[in-house]
């Protein structure tokens, strides 16, 4: 299992600024592992997100609910590669400090969901984060 903290403050932006901007704050920043080896200034990152029929989820972050989580499968390419990493991400927020606890799925496992995220899919072999996922779909009917 990975983890990652960090505290988040968004802002609008318009976009005439944007460039100027990225210019300023690069000289800051370390480049993501995966600009680097794809040799541009940007990558794919594909989310599925899962809520229940109430839009939970949603909702929670409409209100501004400081205390929240939210479950997502996350890969970082266009198409199935079983070369490239699919992770099951926990993310949560509790006021501005945001966590991101994943597991990276089975290529085989990946591959059968289709569609069919049955929470005793995620609890067979797996650990943390995707057993987590698994009860939530149980426990909040999420889809």
């Amino acid at each position: 299992m990975e983890s990652f903290a960090r505290y988040e403050f968004k802002y609008i932006l318009p976009n005439e600024n944007l460039g100027q901007l990225s210019d300023d704050i690069r000289q800051f920043m370390d480049q993501d592992l995966h600009v680097r080896q794809g040799g541009k200034d940007s990558y794919l990152v594909r989310s599925l997100y899962f809520d229940n029929q109430r839009y939970s989820n949603f909702f929670e972050k409409i209100d501004g609910v400081k205390k929240r989580h939210k479950y997502r499968i996350r890969s970082y390419s266009s198409r199935w590669n079983p070369m490239v990493p699919v992770f099951v991400e926990r993310k949560q927020r509790n006021n501005n400090r945001v966590e991101k606890f994943r597991e990276r799925l089975r290529g085989e496992d990946f591959c059968t969901l289709d569609g069919n995220y049955s929470w005793t899919h995620f609890c067979d072999g797996y650990e943390d984060v995707a057993q987590q996922f698994g009860l939530e779909i149980l426990k909040r009917s999420l889809g």
